[in-house]
C-alpha cells in the first residue's frame, strides 16, 4: 500500500511538471514564475517553506521545556513575518522589476555594481552571496534533516548523516530503522 502512495504521489508531481513546463521559455519563468506572481503569493509561499521542524519540532520542544515563556518566540516571529510583508515585500518586487533582477545576487550586482565598474565587485558580490547562501541551506537542510531523524513515526523513512559531519554540504545518506 505504501509503495502504491509513493508511485501515484510521484505520478502526479510528475503531470505537474509536465503541465508547467508547457509554461516555461526563460529563467525567469522558471526561477520567478515569469514575475506574474503577486508579491503576497511570494510572501505566503516563502512562510510556508520556511515553517518547517524548528517551527513544529522545535518550537513545541522550547514550550514543553521554558513553558508559556516560550510565546515570546511567536510574538517576535509575527513581528517579524509583519514587517517582510507589509514593508519589505513590495518594494523589493519593484526594486527586482526595474533592475530585472531574478534572484538575490543578480540584485545585489545590478544595483551595486554599475557597468563602469571593474567586474572584480560584481564576482566579489556573487561569491559572498554564493557562499553565505550555501553556509546558511546547509545548516537550515540539516536540521531538517535531524528533525526527520528525531521524530520516531518518521524515523522509518528518515535519512541521518554521519555525527562526526554534521554539516556536510554533501552529507553521506542512508535510510535508518
Amino acid at each position: 500500500m505504501l509503495y502504491a502512495v509513493i508511485i501515484v504521489y510521484f505520478a502526479i508531481l510528475l503531470g505537474i511538471g509536465l503541465a508547467a513546463s508547457r509554461r516555461v521559455h526563460d529563467l525567469t519563468d522558471f526561477y520567478v514564475g515569469g514575475k506574474r506572481l503577486g508579491y503576497w503569493v511570494v510572501a505566503f509561499s516563502a512562510r510556508a517553506s520556511g515553517e518547517s521542524a524548528w517551527l513544529y519540532l522545535g518550537l513545541t520542544g522550547l514550550g514543553a521545556m521554558v513553558g508559556f515563556r516560550a510565546l515570546w518566540v511567536v510574538v517576535g516571529e509575527c513581528i517579524g513575518v509583519a514587517i517582510a510583508w507589509f514593508f519589505m515585500a513590495a518594494p523589493f518586487k519593484r526594486a527586482t522589476n526595474h533592475h530585472g533582477s531574478i534572484t538575490i545576487p543578480d540584485y545585489l550586482v545590478s544595483r551595486f555594481a554599475t557597468p563602469g565598474q571593474s567586474p572584480r565587485l560584481s564576482l566579489l558580490l556573487r561569491l559572498t552571496a554564493a557562499v553565505a547562501l550555501s553556509l546558511f541551506v546547509t545548516i537550515y537542510v540539516s536540521a531538517q534533516i535531524d528533525a526527520t531523524r528525531r521524530e520516531p513515526r518518521l524515523r522509518r523513512f528518515s535519512v541521518g548523516i554521519t555525527t562526526w559531519e554534521p554539516s556536510a554540504v554533501l552529507p553521506s545518506l542512508w535510510l535508518t530503522r
